[in-house]
């Protein structure tokens, strides 16, 4: 009986865990969710768009990431999005650059996420 005990405290500390990062609430590396997997670029010359809302390509991951680039020397933007699939520590890595982050708001880089 009080294995049972040990073990059920036990799930609910680490069911009461706070996350890692606050994003991503209820990652776990081994929950996957579906993310849409796209790029799209466009250049004064050159535009190619593969993010299509009709039929998206989805892919599988334990997060989602979005990028948006834009670059003002040569006019360019660029849209990716697509999975990851992230072990604890890699996650640790991400919470701690996070918190030790001077950056307020992420304007050109990568966000992620759990949609």
């Amino acid at each position: 009986m009080k294995l049972i005990t040990l073990a059920l405290l036990v799930g609910v500390v680490l069911l009461a865990t706070p996350a890692l990062v606050p994003e991503l609430r209820t990652w776990a590396e081994d929950r996957y969710v579906q993310c849409v997997h796209c790029m799209d670029y466009d250049r004064s010359h050159i535009s190619l768009f593969g993010c299509k809302p009709r039929r998206p390509i989805l892919c599988n991951g334990n997060a989602c990431f979005m990028r948006f680039h834009k670059e003002f020397q040569r006019p360019s933007v660029m849209y990716t999005s697509g999975c990851l699939n992230l072990t604890r520590v890699e996650m640790e890595t991400i919470a701690y650059a996070q918190k030790h982050s001077n950056e307020s708001g992420n304007s050109n880089g990568t966000l992620l996420c759990e949609v």
